[in-house]
C-alpha cells in the first residue's frame, strides 16, 4: 500500500516529463517549418499585394519593376518600410533560387531589380522562368507574400544585321538580313524604331544636368522577320529620319504574351529630299 501511494504521488510528474520528451522528439523530427528563399519549391497560392509587377528581358539582362504596396501588409511593416527580395524558379528546377539580397523599401517606393542571367539561362531554346518578389515577415523571418512574373529565358534572338534605309517615291525602304535557316520562322518579328530630326546638340548645361536633354518622338514599326524588308510610308519629305532595328521573339503562355528582345542594331540615317 505504501509503494502504491508513493507511485500515485509521482505519477503527475512522470506524465509531465513524458509529454515534454514527446514534444522535444516531435520538434527534432519536424524541424523549423519556416519557408525561406532558396529552399522553397513553390510560392504561396495567394498572390501578394503588389499590383504592378512587370518583368522584361533585353539581351542577357532581366529587369523587374514594381511599386511597394501600402495596404494589406501592416503586420510586416517595420519603421515605415518593408523587407523585400527576389528569387527565380525555372520550370525544370524544384527550388526558388535567391537572385538578390533583401532590401528595405519605403511604402509606396518604386522597387527595381536587374541582373545578368546565369550562363545556363542564356542558352538553349526559349522557355519560361518565374521571378518572385517576396515580402518578408520580420516577426518570423518567413515569407509573408509573394508576387510572380514570368520571363522568357534561353538564347536571345540574334541581333539584326545589314539594316539599310533607302528613299523611294512611296516612302523609306528598310531592309535587313533575315535569320538563318533552322530558326523558328514566324515566331520572330522585327521592331523598327524611328526618330525624326537631327540629333540635338548637347549643351554644357545639358551635360551638367541643369537642363533636360531634348527628346525626339519615337515611332515603332513591326514587320515579319522573314520578309527581310518593309516600307515606311508615314514619312514627310525634307525630313531626316533615324532607324534602329531589334529582333523580337514572342510566345503565348496561359493566355499571356511573353516577349524576349534581342540587342538593338546600330542606327542608320536617311535625309529625304523635298
Amino acid at each position: 500500500m505504501e509503494a502504491t501511494a508513493i507511485l500515485m504521488k509521482k505519477l503527475p510528474n512522470m506524465l509531465i516529463t513524458a509529454m515534454i520528451a514527446i514534444l522535444c522528439i516531435c520538434i527534432a523530427l519536424t524541424g523549423c517549418r519556416k519557408t525561406h528563399v532558396g529552399k522553397s519549391a513553390l510560392a504561396p497560392k495567394a498572390p501578394g499585394p503588389i499590383k504592378d509587377l512587370t518583368g522584361i528581358r533585353v539581351g542577357d539582362e532581366v529587369s523587374l519593376n514594381w511599386t511597394t504596396p501600402r495596404k494589406g501588409i501592416s503586420r510586416l511593416v517595420v519603421n515605415g518600410s518593408l523587407e523585400m527580395r527576389v528569387c527565380r524558379l525555372e520550370s525544370t528546377e524544384s527550388k526558388c533560387v535567391e537572385a538578390a539580397r533583401p532590401q528595405l523599401l519605403a511604402l509606396g517606393a518604386v522597387g527595381r531589380f536587374a541582373e545578368e542571367l546565369p550562363a545556363q539561362m542564356r542558352s538553349g531554346p526559349p522557355r519560361v522562368a518565374n521571378y518572385f518578389v517576396e515580402i518578408l515577415d520580420h516577426n518570423e523571418g518567413a515569407i509573408g507574400f509573394m508576387n510572380r512574373v514570368p520571363v522568357l529565358v534561353g538564347a536571345p534572338p540574334a541581333p539584326v544585321q545589314g539594316l539599310t534605309a533607302e528613299a523611294s517615291e512611296k516612302g523609306v525602304i528598310l531592309r535587313w538580313s533575315p535569320e538563318s535557316a533552322g530558326t523558328a520562322a514566324g515566331e520572330t518579328s522585327i521592331r523598327l524604331s524611328r526618330t525624326e530630326g537631327a540629333p540635338p546638340v548637347a549643351t554644357q548645361a545639358m551635360r551638367d544636368g541643369l537642363v533636360p536633354l531634348v527628346s525626339r518622338p519615337e515611332v515603332d514599326l513591326f514587320a515579319p522577320d522573314e520578309s527581310a524588308g518593309t516600307l515606311d510610308t508615314r514619312i514627310r519629305k525634307g525630313t531626316t529620319y533615324q532607324y534602329r532595328a531589334q529582333r523580337v521573339f514572342r510566345i503565348v503562355v496561359d493566355g499571356q504574351t511573353l516577349e524576349m528582345d534581342g540587342q538593338i542594331s546600330p542606327e542608320v540615317e536617311i535625309n529625304l529630299p523635298r
